[in-house]
């Protein structure tokens, strides 16, 4: 039984993984700003990163939903998807300068 019990947990760890990887991979590409910047979105060994213009990129955490947030809080980002996955607008709010920003990235 114990065993049954750990593949199952095993199991359900490596689907939610996979379905993480597919999460990510949707938000991935390059979204244009209102004020002309372009949002640069990848991902690098399951995490998440954005870069505003020429600016450094910074790692984003999940804050839940579509909402993603760096580590401090400083830069929000709320992606908007459509019912097939595919991003349709994304929202960036910023709490702090860039140069923060990039200071406080690992």
């Amino acid at each position: 039984m114990r065993t049954f019990i750990l593949a199952l947990m095993l199991a359900c760890g490596i689907a939610n993984a996979a379905d993480t990887a597919v999460d990510l991979q949707a938000l991935k590409g390059s979204y244009t700003l209102e004020d002309g910047r372009v949002l640069h979105v990848t991902e690098r060994r399951h995490k998440l990163y954005v870069q505003i213009g020429d600016e450094a990129p910074v790692e984003l955490k999940a804050a839940g939903g579509t909402v993603w947030r760096t580590e401090s809080g400083a830069l929000r980002v709320a992606f908007t998807q459509a019912d097939n996955g595919s991003v349709s607008a994304v929202q960036v709010e910023r709490t702090a300068p860039a140069s923060q920003l990039a200071s406080r990235t690992r």
